[in-house]
């Protein structure tokens, strides 16, 4: 069972990607939340940017990607 610290680690991780999202700072963070989440595989990583990317774009093409920024 995940610890309620883990889960509120992991919950405002996912908020900070969510409202990096379209800012200027999106490609710095996605491109550690991707070496990240690839383990040091080249081709996971680049996979895991190409899925941020689609990501952020539903989310800033969004008509109410403001709520989506305040989770």
């Amino acid at each position: 069972m995940i610890s309620e610290s883990l889960l509120a680690l992991a919950s405002a991780g996912g908020a900070s990607m969510v409202q990096a999202a379209g800012t200027d700072g999106w490609n710095a963070i996605r491109d550690r939340a991707a070496r990240l989440m690839a383990r040091g595989s080249q081709e996971s990583e680049e996979s895991e940017r190409r899925r941020l990317d689609r990501t952020a774009a539903v989310l800033t093409d969004s008509p109410d990607a403001v709520s989506y920024t305040h989770l």
